[in-house]
């Protein structure tokens, strides 16, 4: 395996985290101080732009890192809970219980996989891996962004 091959598959497994047990889980776990950074330093349009680019450049490193694994979905690879836990913050406020809840709402969607999240799995290659996790992630922050709404938060 030469050394861009070498370096894809470790973006796409976040070097060792996807090897860890509940890899998904300490992905989410390191992805979320660094999207809480990103959402602290820039406005709400840049945070957006921030992410579209993580989702696109992750599907590139993704797709290049798939042919080195065994399954269609391989557990090791955590690159797509990692952009997902930066699109669970999109719309959420700067509050500790709205941070948290939107970790455990979008951990809680990306294991179950219900409203339809499991059908994106269905989708071919990278793009299959990676959008269950973007809508995982769509869907825990529409949820906290509706519990503040509604003055629940």
């Amino acid at each position: 395996m030469n050394m861009k091959n070498r370096s894809m598959r470790s973006l796409s497994t976040l070097g060792y985290v996807g090897y860890l047990p509940a890899s998904g889980t300490m992905a989410s776990i390191i992805a979320w101080p660094c999207a809480i950074f990103f959402r602290l330093i820039f406005p709400f349009k840049w945070y957006c732009i921030i992410c579209i680019f993580l989702f696109v450049g992750s599907c590139i490193i993704v797709d290049k890192a798939l042919p080195f694994f065994i399954r269609k979905d391989p557990s090791e690879i955590v690159l797509d809970e990692y952009v997902g836990s930066f699109v669970a913050l999109i719309a959420v406020p700067y509050t500790f219980w709205a941070i948290l809840l939107s970790f455990l709402f979008f951990r809680f969607f990306d294991i179950v996989k219900c409203f339809g999240i499991k059908a994106c799995e269905s989708l071919d290659g990278a793009l299959g891996i990676m959008v269950d996790d973007v809508v995982a992630g769509l869907f825990a922050s529409i949820l906290i962004y509706s519990g503040v709404f509604f003055e629940l938060l």
